[in-house]
């Protein structure tokens, strides 16, 4: 029974007139039984209880029923109450520690490294749960210290848990990485970022001169010290050129053939030192002409390549 409710035991001499009162003064009554001669019990609201006295003076109450009753009825006792309050702070408090930290990465032999690298960041079971603001800064300052053997790792918040998954540096790319800053090549506008090491100083959308400095190898950390990272990855931008073509025609061509065959050249030359990523984004026929036995052709190309290249 979910309800509140109190059993009461009452003394009715006239059950009619006795009921007719109830209902006066809208009290329900539950489960009315005559135990004895003159004897009742029957359920009510707790919050009936005034009202049942106006009418039987000798109401007794026989139990409690219903969840609520029973917290009411706990909740008379001091003890009680200190006790829920204790035990509600001691929850609050286990559901802000940290109760599980789970490593994974491709070295088993760096595990122990990593969780060494947590505790002197204060990240151990039953230490305080952090923010995903804390473990980012946390995250950063392990991989800023550590270059040279962390390649990858990342923080996150699961509950009481914490997931850590990291990756070794590969050899293979320790030769190139620890280079100095990186600086634009040319001209251009940022479209995207593929950087392994070292600190961007320009956001995706900026418009960068040729020398411009792209990304720094020094980085300051949270704690105001520059730590050397090094440089590795690429920067990719929009970069912009006109290229004309100019030919004598001496085959027997139609202009279409000539179009299509001066549109490639034009792209093969512009293309011709252009990596796996780097690719025309947009081109545009500015003019072409045919006079006699002359082809001029002027195109404006839109491009995607990596100005931090040497």
């Amino acid at each position: 029974m979910i309800k509140p409710l109190y059993q009461y035991k009452v003394v009715i001499y006239d059950i009619v007139s006795s009921l007719n009162k109830l209902k006066e003064l809208k009290v329900k009554i539950y489960n009315l039984k005559k135990v004895d001669e003159h004897i009742y019990t029957f359920y009510s609201s707790i919050y009936c209880l005034n009202r049942l006295k106006s009418i039987f003076p000798n109401i007794e109450i026989i139990k409690q029923t219903g969840y609520l009753s029973i917290i009411l009825s706990l909740l008379k006792y001091k003890t009680t109450i200190i006790a829920l309050v204790v035990s509600l702070c001691f929850y609050f408090s286990l559901c802000n520690k940290i109760w599980i930290i789970n490593i994974s990465g491709d070295s088993l032999i760096l595990n122990d490294f990593i969780r060494n690298e947590l505790l002197e960041n204060k990240i151990y079971v039953g230490a305080k749960k952090l923010n995903n603001d804390e473990l980012s800064n946390i995250q950063k300052k392990i991989l800023f210290e550590n270059f040279d053997t962390i390649e990858y790792l990342s923080l996150d918040n699961n509950g009481s848990c914490i997931d850590v998954v990291y990756k070794k540096k590969r050899v293979e790319n320790e030769k190139n990485q620890f280079k100095t800053s990186l600086y634009a090549s040319k001209d251009g506008m940022i479209k995207s970022f593929d950087i392994l090491s070292g600190e961007k100083v320009v956001e995706v959308n900026d418009y960068v001169k040729k020398g411009d400095l792209l990304v720094k190898d020094v980085l300051t950390t949270d704690y105001n010290e520059q730590v050397y990272i090094g440089t590795y990855g690429s920067v990719y931008a929009y970069t912009w050129y006109y290229i004309t073509i100019q030919s004598y025609i001496t085959d027997n061509m139609t202009q279409a053939d000539l179009f299509a065959n001066s549109l490639l050249e034009a792209k093969n030359k512009l293309t011709i030192n252009f990596t796996d990523k780097e690719y025309i984004y947009e081109e545009n026929v500015l003019q072409f002409n045919i006079d006699k036995s002359k082809l001029f052709m002027k195109i404006h190309f839109t491009c995607v390549e990596d100005i931090a290249k040497e």
